[in-house]
């Protein structure tokens, strides 16, 4: 065991191996082990608040509705692009985490390289992803009374259609393309 964790963690550090086969390491993260396949899949895969909603509502799905309030829309989809690798870790607990929120920021920092977006984010960014998830719990949480201890310039977001995993998927990379092209068009 003790030379499997050593082999695991030699060169770049510890990693996983993604759904399109690279190698993704969590300490040494390059914009080059990035990619919107990864993402897309991953973030389909990962229930929201935990899995305690009444319905399963991705990651995927969340950022397509930011990046639709979002005043950068490319910036909104990819804003929880790093839990395609860390998966997501609910706000009360990550604040108990601080190495965990040192990979993310990292992790972020290569995505938002690897796909040109600002990082930091934007507080604009912060309000309507705020916004976003008041709209969710609301419509997804059997008590949702705690969302009022988070001030927003925005004072709704979009109710969740709860898409299946492969149709988030197709969203997220769908809304991506669209985004691509008006960039560069």
């Amino acid at each position: 065991m003790v030379a499997v964790v050593k082999e695991l963690t030699q060169g770049r550090g510890p990693f996983i191996i993604t759904y399109t086969g690279h190698q993704f390491h969590f300490l040494d993260p390059q914009p080059h082990d990035i990619t919107l396949k990864d993402i897309a899949h991953a973030l389909s895969q990962i229930c929201r608040y935990t899995g305690h909603s009444r319905r399963f509502y991705s990651v995927a799905e969340h950022s397509v509705y930011v990046s639709a309030l979002c005043e950068n829309h490319l910036e909104g989809l990819l804003h929880d692009a790093s839990e395609a690798y860390l998966s997501d870790i609910s706000s009360p607990l990550k604040m108990l985490l601080p190495e965990y929120k040192k990979l993310q920021h990292s992790i972020e920092a290569a995505i938002s390289k690897k796909f040109g977006i600002p990082f930091p984010f934007s507080e604009n960014l912060k309000d309507v992803d705020t916004a976003q998830l008041k709209t969710e719990a609301r419509n997804l949480l059997s008590d949702h009374s705690w969302v009022n201890n988070y001030p927003t310039k925005r004072k709704y977001g979009i109710i969740p259609a709860c898409l299946p995993p492969k149709e988030a998927e197709e969203l997220f990379i769908r809304t991506f393309g669209q985004l691509k092209n008006e960039c560069f068009s």
